[in-house]
């Protein structure tokens, strides 16, 4: 099979995987009302940093190790372990958080198809290493079918949102046993390796990276949950609802570069600085290209479009005008995941993190000065401000890095 078919597979895959995700978040608002939608997206907040966690930030990374530092069952391994942890933080969270009865149980579950998806990510990794992207997209349409029907089914029958979302991470974790693990054991020895001195050094190299992952995550939370606990889980709902549809953008922007990480890799070992960038600025320009197109789009059919999705929730659609602000927002995590990555391939950590922090520390400010007042306005505007600062750092830390290495 030709390398652009297999890319082909894989970008269709992801796109319908993330299509099933949100297409639940719809029918969650559409089957249980705003306060359904509100848990819902409730768990998908609180659970996102905590995935970020469980991922490590460490398949960039796997997939750029060219020559192997780190064997497949080292990896493998350390996802175990920082799956593990990843859960019992989440479960603190919980606990810590004040959190009860549904709410409490809904994001437990969904951090469990968070570990499902960090555990199928190792996998993955080894599968594009082994030049297998394809199965990397079989991979995505099988579990976003069998997750979304495990959900469905489970609000046809027993009409409970619990139960609908256990559904969800153990029907994930069937296909991951099933199709990604045998495969992965074609390709390379999986079996766990608890070398723990190896382990660490893992870790450790990746805890930047881990860093970087649950402050980008922490980044898109922290303005729903002070919109959540300022005005409460109804207009938490509305908003995923609302937001539901940029995805799209982001989407489409890691499918784009996420396969060429290694060619990234390979650029830079054989000093290749100019076409590295160069590729950097392609993929820059399709995304910004990409999110005009999606603002455009939105401008002319968006109302009409929501109208369609949500016709068993129109009170959704007195809030229809946040739609192209949380494109836009979607486009600038999309250029800063760009910019993330150049940097992580160039193995500068530290810049990460200074613009991470950056981003955290305005996001925490705006959101508790905005938010309060302007609700949904207050959201995206907030978290606009942040991630512009953010993806500004990465790009002058990666213009710096390439001046740097060419004088």
């Amino acid at each position: 099979m030709s390398n652009r078919n297999k890319l082909l597979i894989y970008s269709t895959g992801m796109v319908f995987y993330l299509a099933c995700q949100w297409l639940t978040i719809i029918l969650v608002s559409n089957l249980s009302g705003n306060t359904g939608a509100g848990i819902y997206n409730l768990a998908i907040s609180i659970s996102n940093p905590f995935s970020a966690i469980a991922l490590y930030g460490i398949r960039p990374y796997q997939v750029s190790d060219i020559n192997d530092r780190f064997s497949s069952r080292i990896y493998v391994s350390s996802r175990v372990v920082t799956a593990g942890l990843a859960f019992l933080l989440c479960a603190g969270r919980v606990i810590l958080g004040g959190y009860t009865g549904e709410a409490a149980v809904c994001i437990l579950l969904y951090m469990l198809l968070r570990i499902a998806e960090a555990a199928v990510d190792v996998f993955q990794g080894i599968e594009q290493k082994g030049d297998r992207m394809d199965a990397v997209g079989v991979s995505f349409y099988l579990r976003a079918v069998v997750t979304i029907v495990a959900f469905v089914a489970g609000q046809l029958l027993f009409d409970n949102l619990m139960l609908s979302m256990l559904a969800m991470p153990l029907a994930s974790f069937v296909v991951i046993w099933i199709y990604d693990g045998r495969l992965s054991r074609k390709l390379a020895d999986i079996r766990p390796q608890f070398d723990w001195r190896a382990i660490g050094q893992l870790l450790w190299i990746c805890l930047p990276l881990t860093l970087n992952t649950y402050m980008v995550s922490e980044l898109a939370t922290i303005p729903k949950t002070v919109l959540e606990s300022s005005w409460g889980s109804d207009m938490l709902g509305i908003y995923g609802s609302i937001a539901a549809p940029s995805i799209i953008v982001q989407t489409a922007g890691s499918f784009l570069f996420n396969p060429v990480i290694p060619a990234l890799a390979e650029d830079l070992q054989q000093g290749e600085r100019k076409r590295f960038f160069a590729r950097g600025l392609k993929y820059t320009a399709l995304i910004s290209a990409m999110t005009v197109v999606c603002v455009v789009g939105a401008a002319i059919f968006g109302r009409f479009g929501l109208r369609i999705l949500f016709a068993g929730n129109l009170s959704v659609l007195d809030y229809a005008d946040m739609l192209i602000p949380t494109i836009v927002c979607s486009g600038l995590v999309t250029v800063a995941w760009l910019f993330a990555t150049l940097l992580i391939v160039m193995r500068d950590f530290k810049s990460l993190i200074v613009g991470d922090v950056l981003a955290i520390g305005v996001c925490h400010l705006a959101s508790r000065l905005l938010i309060p007042e302007m609700g949904m306005g207050g959201v995206t505007l907030s978290w606009g401000i942040a991630l512009m600062l953010q993806a500004l750092v990465f790009v002058a830390a990666c213009l710096w890095r390439m001046k740097r290495q060419s004088s």
